[in-house]
């Protein structure tokens, strides 16, 4: 999963590449620069392509490395885990690769349903989900969905979650346009009572979030990741989220519904 998951980000370096040499090329044969300055800003347009190929290149790096890894399904039960690594998948709408830290394959969290007239945006900038009205499932390796969330609303994300067969679990609740430098929001029980507050980095997503009790949830810190762990995960950008196991199981569904939608919106440096 993670080899194919660097084959795919390879794919699509090597598209948006191509993409941009060909509009760059036909842009300075259209225009046909005849000074230095001209050429030099001719030349610019084609500097993204750089990036791209960057990219396609430490991805096949990266894939060489690990190819012959295996990758096994996970057994846990990603409820009753005290611990998650989220990798952001190279996909054209937004989804999530969830393992274990060692490498086991958990789960995957992807775009159930979604208005067609929204498709364009999205596929522009994955973040603008928080605009449109959406329904996100967490599938595991076998198949389950564990858990769905349903968002609405504009100047306020309301996410409803559900747990297996459908099973309200509670909701998230995040203000929008507030600040870029915090995201703020909030946990709610089936009865609308507010379980804890929300508060994480709007540059790094970093969060720590204890209850009215003084009762850890979780923790997240951008950048760290256990060392003897990076020979399967390659990369700079590997997003471990610790979480308390001794969550009663709706709680634990309503933190992962939450955790999911924040990073299925979060954006990063993959």
């Amino acid at each position: 999963m993670i080899a194919s998951m660097y084959k795919r980000r390879e794919k699509v370096a090597c598209i948006v590449f191509l993409s941009i040499v060909l509009l760059g090329g036909g842009f300075i044969v259209i225009t046909k620069p005849d000074s230095a300055k001209q050429w030099m800003e001719s030349v610019l347009v084609l500097a993204p392509a750089l990036l791209m190929l960057g990219m396609a290149v430490a991805s096949r790096r990266n894939y060489n490395k690990v190819k012959d890894a295996e990758i096994p399904e996970s057994k846990a039960d990603i409820v009753g885990l005290n611990h998650i690594v989220i990798k952001k998948d190279a996909a054209w709408l937004p989804r999530l690769l969830v393992f274990e830290k060692t490498g086991s394959f958990i789960g995957t969290v992807h775009l159930k349903q979604l208005p067609w007239w929204a498709y364009p945006v999205i596929l522009y900038k994955s973040s603008s989900i928080t605009f449109f009205p959406i329904e996100m499932v967490f599938t595991s390796s076998k198949g389950d969905v564990v858990f769905s969330c349903i968002r609405k609303g504009f100047k306020q994300s309301v996410v409803e979650i559900f747990g297996p067969g459908g099973k309200p679990a509670g909701s998230y609740i995040q203000e929008e346009f507030k600040s870029i430098v915090n995201i703020k929001g909030e946990l709610r029980d089936n009865e609308g009572a507010t379980l804890l507050k929300v508060k994480s980095s709007g540059f790094t997503g970093d969060f720590t979030l204890y209850d009215g009790e003084g009762r850890l949830w979780a923790h997240f810190y951008s950048g760290r990741f256990p060392h003897e762990y990076t020979t399967i995960f390659r990369d700079v950008y590997n997003d471990m989220v610790e979480m308390s196991d001794r969550l009663s199981e709706q709680h634990k569904i309503l933190l992962l519904g939450m955790v999911a939608y924040m990073f299925l919106n979060r954006n990063s440096g993959e």
